[in-house]
């Protein structure tokens, strides 16, 4: 296939082979000659879109926030007047994201990684600013708010590693106690 008949396609379809490479390559190996062939692109299209590896890195996580951004603002409007269930449906909805877009768990470890241009919270910064505000309503103080919203961060990476990983099973009842948990931390 032609590159001249897929238009504005390109850039998608490099994203998304970009998520393939980072998941298997990590940002260290990331490879902009096997993403544009995993895309069906010549090795130089990638800088027709991106400067360079560190830009092109950078989009796939924008991308990928982006599609949780779109999904977080449905549960939000969903759930508008009941701060508690909206908070227990976005920890549920925010593994769930992680868990149905297996290849997408490399960006949520890569924040670890050396000059990493990935922000840690960069795909829960929407479940940290909700628990702030809801908190906020309630007089917690900010110390307490920052211990809350970590320990909130660290029961989704740790639910999201488990069931990942199959030691806990992929099922309602894994979502409800999910959802519970997330409640116990208000």
């Amino acid at each position: 296939m032609k590159e001249a008949f897929l238009g504005e396609d390109v850039k998608t379809r490099l994203l998304l082979s970009g998520v393939r490479e980072l998941s298997e390559y990590g940002a260290r190996d990331f490879s902009l000659r096997r993403a544009a062939e995993s895309a069906g692109v010549s090795c130089a299209a990638p800088y027709r879109y991106f400067k360079g590896k560190e830009e092109y890195v950078a989009e796939i996580i924008s991308y990928l926030a982006s599609k949780w951004e779109l999904m977080a603002n449905e549960i939000s409007k969903a759930y508008k007047g009941s701060p508690r269930e909206l908070l227990a449906e976005l920890a549920a909805a925010n593994i769930r994201f992680w868990l149905s877009n297996k290849n997408l768990r490399t960006a949520l470890i890569m924040s670890g990684e050396e000059n990493s241009i990935v922000k840690p919270s960069v795909f829960d910064s929407r479940i940290a600013k909700e628990i702030a505000l809801y908190l906020a309503t309630l007089g917690i103080s900010d110390e307490e708010v920052e211990k809350r919203v970590t320990a909130v961060r660290a029961m989704l990476i740790g639910y999201v590693t488990l069931i990942g990983s199959g030691e806990l099973p992929n099922n309602p009842e894994t979502f409800l106690d999910i959802k519970h948990r997330t409640l116990s931390f208000l």
